[in-house]
């Protein structure tokens, strides 16, 4: 669902009303769409406001230009990606290689879903350094969190005690990242589940997980 703010571009601007709010709304999930279908750099505001069908003069009103608005694209990408990866989940995992497993396939499945502004994201990072700021951000929250399984791991000898797991957990973070990137550019159908089994054992082999070590 696109997320809601009074800021534009940075810019403090009144609470919005109800109505406000749709429109903003219509206007980024209008957005989407357009990029989605046009690319960032051949999409135009008149393209936006024209599928969102209101006046040229609306957009401004909500937004200061397409960067301002492509970064509420991108905030909305990583509250619909952090969501996806969630509900996939599942159920209470019984030992640490099914935790691996199930958070490694919850966010494959979850890129596939977005795979085109994903690569977008990625596109218009190396152009816009706020939209860098926020990938960065999310790869480093990742990194974050396999860093701090890694080292619950070892503190519980099981995992490997010889591997630093800052590093382990940017490395290993990367190499699913990379596979979903470079999946996505062949754009060509692959068996999700049975790629993201191949990099779960990878991740596991890879910080010597202890056979049937229980989830910390």
């Amino acid at each position: 669902m696109p997320q809601s703010g009074n800021t534009r571009a940075g810019k403090e601007t009144p609470a919005l009303t109800p109505r406000g709010e749709r429109t903003r709304t219509k206007l980024i999930e209008a957005a989407e769409l357009v990029f989605a279908r046009l690319g960032y750099l051949e999409t135009r505001v008149a393209d936006i406001v024209a599928e969102a069908g209101v006046a040229h003069g609306t957009f401004y009103v909500y937004f200061d230009s397409k960067e301002a608005i492509f970064h509420a694209v991108v905030l909305n990408l990583i509250t619909d990606m952090r969501a996806k990866v969630r509900s996939r989940l599942g159920a209470q995992p019984r030992t640490a290689v099914e935790a691996i497993e199930s958070a490694v396939r919850a966010y494959v499945l979850a890129f596939r879903d977005h795979q085109r502004m994903m690569l977008m994201w990625a596109e218009v990072a190396g152009l816009n350094p706020d939209i860098e700021q926020l990938r960065q951000a999310e790869i480093d929250l990742f990194i974050d969190r396999a860093e701090k399984m890694i080292l619950r791991l070892q503190d519980n000898r099981l995992a490997a005690l010889d591997i630093d797991a800052n590093y382990a957990a940017t490395a290993l973070c990367g190499m699913v990242r990379e596979f979903c990137y470079q999946w996505a550019k062949a754009d060509v159908d692959i068996d999700a589940d049975a790629a993201a089994a191949t990099l779960s054992t990878l991740w596991v082999r890879g910080i010597g997980v202890v056979h049937r070590a229980p989830p910390v």
